[in-house]
């Protein structure tokens, strides 16, 4: 939670600042937004030192960029998240104080540039860094520094970027520890519209295959254009060009932008001017080097189109829903609470040309709506989250107890979903049970006294695995939406050893809110209440509650009613 606090305070100035400084054209905007991370994350480290917040930090951030409407959303994200990985290393390494923050905050800067340079190689291939070195080699003997080589003026720039990293942490450190002793704020989060991680046009179909397939297509067109002929990449990144901006062609965006064309176009003459270096005299434009400008084009229109189209499959709803399983359940619940808090923590905050006035003061006032937010989302977390439990003995009738409640919630327009378990029988003589959709009614054979292949046997029954993924699957799809009520029959002595029901639930009692029914027998209530450890539930014994009484307690206990 504390890293979802610090993470959306760090988004919202990543969608205010950054906007603010794209918007104006300033080239040193990637160095700003990296500084005052580094500043937000090191002051933030004053107020909570929990090991390894400041990575979550960064991971929750990095994620909110996901519902950016930019088609390539990687740089940014890899960006985010690398910049908070080195801080946390540093401190790892060098310990919670000034100097292990001031080695932090230049690692964590100078990956930008090392990542902004890996990228103009990665797009344009070496010919950029012949291109660079001939350039400065003519500028450096025009203005008498040749004695300065072009690999020293690079380093130059990184110690740079390393001064101004250090200079932002000790800026962050102070702030911190003057925010300790200013009046913790608290702020007013409303309820916004729900953002979705990974947004996309619904219209956009999705492909696993063609998710593995775009990256294996881009290295091989990387491998293709530095083999003669070049006619064999034109071909090749043609029909992959063509592919794309067909399938994908509202997610190329920036291919209609006339400055990427113009600066390509510099890069060509740059090219054609600087690739064999400067001639003297006569025809000062190189025809090698105009091949090499045009194939640098070719090469940057190839991996934008390939890394949006990456981007777009990336989205795909599958990964969504692998991303919300039980390995992640608690960084999806922060992302949640975070997307929700956004707009609230952006209009509270102050406006982008005060923010660049006025650094620390902005700082400052983020970090003391830190502990604000976090109570916010504390709450969240558990004022949504309600659930009641049916018990009674084995054989007690819970299930016929439940299925006239059903029928009462039904009947008043109550959404109800989930699943009975209702018993089977063979001439009169049960031999297992079945899963009821409430839903659909539909039914699903579960447990069985007698084996069968592939059936999964716990004590003296069996368990169909197709009934256990379809139960599973019921109790997963609630996630979708939790303003109805979900029942589940019965949470019993597999749950305790982690079988059965075990891992959708342990993902649905992570959401920051539902509204659940159980039926536990009375002999193990008191273990299923401290495995899943859920707070002051409603406990109805069938044997002492009649169903209209029962029916009331719901109704008061989901809404109030």
């Amino acid at each position: 939670m504390k890293a979802a606090a610090i993470g959306s305070l760090w988004g919202s100035v990543e969608v205010i600042l950054g906007s603010f400084l794209h918007n104006i054209g300033l080239p040193i905007a990637g160095i700003i937004l990296a500084s005052v991370g580094v500043i937000l994350l090191v002051a933030s480290n004053q107020l909570w030192k929990e090991n390894g917040i400041i990575w979550r930090a960064g991971l929750i951030c990095a994620l909110m960029k996901s519902i950016s409407p930019s088609a390539v959303i990687f740089g940014p994200m890899i960006c985010i998240f690398l910049e908070a990985l080195l801080l946390e290393f540093s401190i790892f390494i060098f310990g919670k104080n000034l100097f292990g923050y001031m080695i932090g905050g230049g690692l964590a800067l100078s990956s930008s540039l090392i990542y902004k340079l890996v990228t103009w190689l990665i797009t344009y291939g070496f010919s950029i860094v012949q291109i660079y070195v001939n350039m400065y080699a003519y500028a450096a003997k025009q203005i008498t520094l040749e004695n300065l080589s072009a690999s020293q003026v690079i380093m130059m720039l990184f110690g740079l970027y390393v001064l101004y990293g250090a200079t932002a942490a000790v800026i962050g450190y102070f702030t911190g520890r003057q925010s300790l002793k200013q009046e913790k704020l608290t702020l007013n989060i409303s309820p916004s519209e729900k953002k979705e991680i990974f947004q996309v046009n619904q219209q956009q179909k999705f492909s696993l295959f063609l998710l593995f397939l775009h990256p294996v297509t881009i290295i091989s067109g990387i491998v293709i254009i530095n083999f003669p002929p070049f006619y064999y990449a034109l071909i090749f990144f043609a029909a992959y060009i063509t592919f794309c901006i067909s399938k994908y062609h509202t997610s190329m965006r920036r291919l209609k932008k006339p400055m990427l064309w113009f600066q390509l176009f510099i890069l060509t003459v740059l090219a054609a001017l600087f690739i064999k270096g400067m001639r003297s005299g006569g025809n000062i434009f190189n025809y090698e080097g105009l091949i090499a400008g045009l194939q640098m084009n070719l090469r940057a229109v190839f991996m934008i189109v390939g890394l949006a189209s990456l981007s777009v499959e990336f989205r795909n709803p599958k990964i969504k829903k692998a991303f919300s399983g039980k390995s992640y359940d608690k960084l999806y619940m922060s992302l949640e609470l975070s997307f929700e808090a956004l707009p609230s923590i952006m209009k509270a905050l102050n406006r982008p040309k005060e923010f660049l006035r006025y650094p620390m003061r902005s700082i400052a006032f983020l970090i003391n709506h830190a502990e604000g937010l976090l109570d916010h989302f504390q709450e969240k977390n558990s004022k949504g989250q309600s659930l009641i439990i049916i018990t009674g003995k084995i054989g007690g009738g819970k299930t016929s107890y439940l299925k006239k409640i059903i029928t009462h919630l039904k009947a008043e327009g109550t959404q109800v979903t989930g699943f009975l378990s209702l018993a089977n029988f063979n001439n009169k003589i049960q031999n297992g049970y079945k899963l009821l959709n409430i839903s659909d009614n539909t039914e699903m054979n579960f447990i069985s006294e007698q084996e069968s292949p592939g059936m999964i046997k716990f004590r003296k029954f069996y368990f169909g695995k197709e009934g256990l993924a379809y139960g599973n699957g019921i109790v997963f799809s609630y996630k979708e939406n939790t303003s109805g009520i979900l029942i589940v029959d019965e949470i019993g002595p597999w749950e305790l050893e982690d079988g059965g029901w075990a891992e959708s639930l342990h993902t649905i009692t992570k959401l920051p809110q539902y509204k659940m029914i159980w039926v536990v027998r009375k002999e193990i209530l008191e273990d299923i209440i401290k495995k899943w450890n859920v707070k002051n539930p409603v406990i109805i014994d069938v044997s002492q509650t009649s169903v209209e009484t029962a029916k009331e307690m719901i109704m008061k206990t989901f809404f109030n009613s």
